[in-house]
């Protein structure tokens, strides 16, 4: 997300010296950015795709380990699915949360479940 907003922060200030400069948007050009943005999130999106499963399966494994519900890894990509497809512009919306939802819970089901949210504790780690 970080690189994915540096390269739109970089295009509004492109826009920005392009209409100082007097000059009006090239249809050309405006083509031209489109469709390299359009193969760039063709070839990226499945590695991407790919990071996001990598580190959801990452954190079964962590909060397996510490001794967490893992299957609340399923249940934060089921929320986070629905609050980026509320927003067409965002970059993650193409991604396919329905497939990180279930090799999560795939992953979450090679361990014994203990149901342990604890979010007491969870607050009080995130405030020290």
């Amino acid at each position: 997300m970080k690189a994915r907003s540096t390269e739109l922060h970089a295009a509004r200030a492109m826009d920005e010296l392009d209409e100082e400069a007097g000059g009006g948007p090239d249809p050309e050009a405006e083509e031209l950015e489109n469709w390299a943005s359009e193969a760039y999130e063709i070839v990226h999106k499945p590695r991407l795709q790919g990071l996001e499963e990598e580190a959801d399966i990452g954190a079964v494994l962590l909060l397996a380990r510490a001794g967490y519900d893992p299957r609340a890894v399923a249940d934060m990509v089921s929320r986070v699915s629905k609050a980026v497809l509320r927003d067409a512009g965002n970059p993650f919306s193409s991604m396919d949360y329905q497939k990180r939802i279930d090799a999560a819970r795939a992953a979450a089901s090679l361990f014994t479940a203990r149901d342990a949210r604890n979010p007491e504790r969870f607050q009080q780690l995130m405030a020290q």
